[in-house]
């Protein structure tokens, strides 16, 4: 009977510490390598992701420019650089993009940031009706400015910039910290006054203010709806002349 019982309680013995242990190194091992893998996807689930977010900003950036564009008429201008356009010639190349639109308003496009702006109606600069707070780089802005007769509009009062309204096409959060950069150029051999039927925009998102590094980048082509000309003429001035 003692024997018996010796045999059950040996049938009935468990695992040893040392092989609980070398469980426990092999569960760890497989946890471990299990946690490398899932990480690295899950790494390029979020690169995927980003850039999927990165698309559909500068798609949805290019559509909003097609639309404004595709109201020029008149005349289309480039400025080299769209923070920088008082007093300056236009240029085949630059990241502003100036012209009159249907409703005799003189329209800039950029994506250079501007000052604090002051907004006001008519030629009148005195009759001030708000402004537009100071934009960094990297968003996309449209102002808008009354045309004189002459073909000049007043881009600054002397001491900051004014307009007639601004309108930023999309908020901060919009651009999920990338920096939007849009540079327009002409045709090649395109002459001052010559006719424009299209341009070339080249779209770009940045991971830094100073667009050094390039996210994702695109080129479209925008077609006009009207007959317009290319023009390297002074038309964003400092001064109000007495030209209604």
């Amino acid at each position: 009977m003692r024997k018996k019982k010796h045999r059950i309680l040996r049938e009935r013995a468990g695992t040893t510490l040392v092989e609980t242990l070398v469980s426990l190194l092999l569960m760890s091992i497989l946890i471990g390598m299990a946690a490398r893998v899932l990480s690295g996807a899950y790494r390029v689930y979020l690169r995927l992701q980003k850039t999927q977010y990165a698309e559909s900003i500068l798609d949805t950036a290019m559509t909003e420019v097609r639309d404004l564009a595709n109201d020029a008429c008149g005349y289309v201008k480039l400025y080299l650089d769209g923070a920088q356009i008082a007093d300056q010639p236009g240029k085949t190349t630059g990241t502003a993009m100036e012209f009159l639109d249907s409703n005799g308003y003189v329209v800039l496009i950029s994506t250079d940031g501007c000052e604090k702006t002051t907004l006001y109606r008519g030629n009148d600069l005195e009759n001030v009706i708000g402004t537009q707070e100071a934009l960094p780089k990297g968003r996309l802005l449209a102002r808008y400015y009354n045309r004189k007769n002459d073909g000049t509009y007043l881009y600054t009062d002397g001491t900051q910039p004014v307009a007639r309204a601004a309108a930023e096409a999309y908020g901060e959060g919009f651009y999920m910290g990338y920096y939007l950069k849009v540079t327009y150029r002409v045709p090649d051999e395109t002459a001052d006054g010559g006719e424009l039927s299209s341009l070339v925009a080249d779209v770009a998102l940045y991971q830094d203010e100073n667009c050094t590094e390039l996210v994702i980048s695109d080129t479209e082509i925008l077609d006009f709806r009207y007959k317009i000309k290319y023009s390297e003429g002074v038309t964003a001035t400092t001064v109000m002349n007495n030209t209604p």
